[in-house]
């Protein structure tokens, strides 16, 4: 029993067995578990991240060295799966930046770019991306080089970065690419990055024939208009036949490089070629009316009237060039076609030709067709006075009555109806609407003046005089004293007043007032010399009395006596003082060109007031002129413009002043706002300074407008267009000037002969 105890008591194994079996199960275990790197990726294949992050940070230093790369991929694996949506822009900069600098310490391993180039849009700040990239771009192997551009540029674009996009191409493919492809995108990104220049450089390797329509894109956005016409000519002369678009960008083209009259011959030969197409037609005569060519504008404008049915507004067009190429008779045919349709202006026009072709009757049927006009009564009135002239005094008499419905204080129309029922023997009826005018408390002078008139008419003279009377004393004019004094006349009073007047102006309480009105009489009377013989001797009897001496300078100077009346204007003792005087003096002083007369009145001394006087200095500026003083005329005339921006006389003696100064920059900035409203002066001007600077394309661009906003052109406004081109050098040009010149020298000429027989 005690040996069988004792034998339990013993251990089975000894602490060495023990310590052996336990190294055993160590080494079993050891070869059975993965290695380090096996293990992490294993456990990044799971997405266990922290457990990951634990082994790779106590992986020896000398593992990692034995495998860098595989360690490299586990870690950037790492760094994906721990960029997690939504990851902030600092978190996706931060794992870019870090797949960029793990991919550089690699040597740019395949492995590791199929790994980042697929988060390749986790890049925000897409510049910074391309400067890390860029430093070492020359490294990268061409394969990833080739793949980065493929997701990069898109990349960028998305970003709305279009110039890196275009740097990251061009440091791909070089900044000219051989292959068309390549060039073209390239053209494309740096267009999209607002940089024609490089877009064209992209191109520029290509063959004849290729990229043109894109090169001359890029000329035009760069406003080297005139090689893009000559690439789009260049092109077009290639074949025989045309399409309408190339057309038409032929003609942008021309009008953008200033020449529209490259274009004329093509679109000319387009439109001949294509007899029904309406927006050839059209095209052909803008470029026609831009180039002053009016009366080939006017046959092509006919055409495009025949294409388009007649419309309206092709109507207005035609019209228009027939005005401006001297037809008004068929001007007023087409205005009337438009009326008889109901178009306003085209009424607006009729009435503004009428005048000189007496064309009542059928002005009449546009009103009759058109009246009443909505918020328009003149035209009302304007019906009643035609009525009234071609003798429809019936329908006159109503038209009036409607338009006095509409505008019953009309004092002027009461009056005319006044006087057409005074025509039509209604006296009773003029007498109520003479009556309605009093009613109505209309006095002014002109009202007064019309009521003598229907009381003339009505035969009532009596009445009609004393109204007369009070018009002639109140409003000072002489159309009003002639009316008075014929109404005297007819009344046998008139000569009684003009030989009272005499004996007036003898008398020793005669007035400087009495000399003027009897020297009108005697104007009247057809007495010229006796009126003049009584202003110089109420001049000598009232010689400080200005009024006298102005009536006698101003006869003087009505029958071309200009000496005469600079002395008159000369001996007046008030000359400095008195604004109106000065004013005559120096125009008379102009006019006999007396230079000595003239620099001597410069050193005169003049009031504030005097001086003050827009009229006075601009005469004192071509005094000035005159005298050779360019810089006292500049002075004044400086003032002038200042006040008067407006004034052309003014604009027009500063810009001569100018010239001859050598100011001529300066000029054209004066007429560069009176150009932007296309007034035909100021292309005049423009043009004549552009030829002083000697910048004679300008010059000729300038003097082209002109002759398309004036109509006739004077012969000499063509022969300077010949000047300018022949200063150009344009020999050809010249001679069509100068022929065109000697053209409108003939027609003038011509209508000279016919109005003289």
């Amino acid at each position: 029993m005690r040996d069988s105890a004792s034998a339990s008591s013993r251990p089975i194994l000894s602490w060495r067995q023990l310590g052996g079996i336990l190294l055993a199960c160590a080494g079993v275990v050891y070869l059975l578990l993965p290695g380090d790197s096996e293990l992490l990726e294993q456990l990044v294949r799971d997405g266990n991240i922290a457990k990951a992050r634990r082994v790779l940070a106590v992986v020896a230093a000398e593992e990692i060295e034995r495998e860098p790369l595989r360690y490299a991929l586990a870690e950037q694996e790492l760094d994906r799966l721990e960029l997690k949506p939504p990851a902030t822009a600092p978190e996706r900069e931060a794992y870019w930046r870090a797949s960029l600098n793990r991919w550089k310490s690699h040597g740019y391993a395949d492995a590791l770019f199929i790994r980042w180039i697929k988060d390749l849009e986790t890049v925000d700040a897409v510049d910074d991306f391309w400067r890390e990239l860029q430093r070492d771009w020359a490294q990268v192997p061409v394969n990833q080089r080739a793949a980065l551009t493929r997701r990069f540029v898109p990349l960028a674009l998305a970003r709305e970065r279009p110039e890196v996009a275009a740097a990251c191409f061009a440091m791909m493919h070089g900044e000219s690419p051989a292959e068309a492809e390549a060039a073209l995108e390239l053209a494309r990104l740096q267009r999209f990055a607002g940089n024609p220049e490089a877009a064209l450089r992209a191109i520029s390797g290509l063959p004849d024939g290729q990229g043109t329509s894109l090169r001359i894109s890029l000329l035009r956005e760069m406003n080297r208009n005139r090689e893009a016409l000559n690439l789009l000519l260049a092109e077009a002369t290639a074949t025989d036949e045309w399409e309408a678009p190339q057309v038409e960008r032929i003609a942008a083209l021309a009008r953008a490089a200033g020449e529209p009259q490259v274009a004329l011959p093509i679109v000319s030969a387009f439109a001949a070629a294509n007899p029904e197409m309406l927006a050839a037609w059209r095209l052909l005569g803008a470029l026609q009316r831009e180039n002053g060519r009016s009366e080939a504008a006017r046959e092509t404008q006919q055409r495009v009237v025949e294409l388009t049915d007649r419309d309206a507004d092709e109507l207005r067009t035609f019209a228009q060039l027939l005005e401006g190429t001297g037809r008004p008779g068929e001007a007023f045919d087409v205005w009337w076609e438009l009326g008889m349709k109901g178009d306003r202006h085209a009424l607006d026009r009729l009435v503004a030709l009428n005048p000189g072709l007496y064309r009542d009757h059928d002005l009449l049927q546009v009103l009759d067709r058109m009246v009443p006009v909505a918020g328009h009564d003149e035209y009302t009135l304007l019906q009643a006075r035609f009525l009234t002239e071609v003798g429809r005094y019936g329908e006159a008499v109503e038209a009036y009555r409607q338009f006095l419905e509409a505008e019953p204080e009309a004092v002027a129309s009461w009056l005319e109806l006044a006087r057409l029922e005074v025509e039509l023997y209604r006296y009773a009826d003029a007498a109520e609407h003479i009556e309605r005018v009093e009613a109505l408390g209309a006095d002014s002078v002109e009202i007064r003046r019309q009521l003598a008139d229907v009381w003339v008419a009505l035969g009532d003279y009596e009445k009609a005089l004393p109204l007369y009377r009070a018009v002639a004393e109140t409003s000072g004019e002489m159309d009003d004293y002639g009316a008075y004094f014929r109404l005297a006349r007819g009344l046998g009073a008139y000569e009684d007043y003009v030989a009272g007047l005499r004996g007036v102006v003898e008398s020793a309480e005669a007035t400087a007032s009495d000399h003027v009105t009897l020297a009108y009489g005697y104007n009247l009377l057809g007495q010229p010399e006796e009126a003049r013989e009584v202003l110089r001797a109420g001049m000598q009897r009232f010689p400080e009395d200005s009024e006298i001496r102005l009536r006698l300078a101003y006869a003087f100077s009505d029958v071309k006596r200009y000496h005469d009346a600079q002395l008159v204007t000369e001996g007046y003792p008030g000359l400095g003082s008195n604004v109106e005087m000065v004013r005559l003096h120096l125009l008379m002083m102009r006019l006999n060109n007396d230079l000595e007369a003239e620099r001597a009145f410069l050193r005169r001394e003049l009031t504030e007031a005097v001086r003050a006087d827009p009229e006075v200095r601009q005469a004192l500026s071509r005094a000035h002129l005159a005298a050779g003083q360019n810089l006292e005329a500049e002075q004044l005339l400086r003032g002038l413009a200042a006040e008067f921006p407006d004034d052309w006389d003014i604009l027009g003696d500063l810009i001569l002043v100018m010239q001859r100064l050598n100011h001529n920059e300066e000029a054209q900035a004066l007429l560069a706002p009176h150009l932007a409203a296309d007034d035909p002066r100021a292309f005049k001007l423009a043009a004549d300074v552009a030829a002083a600077l000697g910048e004679y394309a300008k010059a000729e661009q300038y003097q082209i407008r002109y002759l398309s906003l004036v109509s006739p052109a004077e012969p000499t406004s063509w022969g300077a267009l010949g000047d300018i081109r022949l200063a150009r050098g344009d020999r050809t040009g010249a001679k069509r000037a100068y022929q065109r010149a000697l053209r409108e020298l003939q027609f003038q000429l011509l209508e000279a002969e016919e109005d003289s027989r």
